[in-house]
């Protein structure tokens, strides 16, 4: 199941709202875009927030690049893919945090964020 997190929201231009997704069976994400419909399908191991022209993504081979609001690939220069490999990635809020149900949620466990297990491979890698 695709999930749109609410509270997980990537960039507003105008009136559109572009939201981060979860594929809660994949463990991946995407994004959709709240006048359009769905721009990318789960398919990254994370997304961040929209900065200076694009999105930048991590696939599933772990490579980060960039992605235009057209949904085109763009390559990040050494040194900023450096600077984006460095950051820690967050675990994402859960819709569920909104509605006061965490103690009932499937896809957090009560915990009200989902966890990211990209990043928490990337975090166990520095502790060990």
């Amino acid at each position: 199941m695709v999930m749109i997190l609410v509270d997980e929201v990537l960039h507003t231009v105008g009136r559109s709202i572009f939201f981060k997704t979860y594929d809660t069976v994949k463990d991946l994400y995407g994004m959709h875009i709240n006048m359009g419909g769905t721009s990318l399908e789960p398919a990254f191991l994370h997304i961040f927030p929209y900065q200076k022209g694009k999105f930048v993504v991590v696939d599933q081979l772990e490579q980060y690049y960039g992605i235009d609001l057209k949904g085109r690939r763009v390559e990040l220069p050494t040194e900023e893919e450096e600077a984006w490999r460095s950051v820690i990635i967050k675990s994402s809020v859960c819709n569920c945090r909104r509605t006061n149900t965490q103690a009932g949620c499937r896809y957090c466990g009560g915990q009200g964020s989902i966890r990211n297990s990209f990043g928490i491979k990337l975090i166990s890698s520095l502790l060990y």
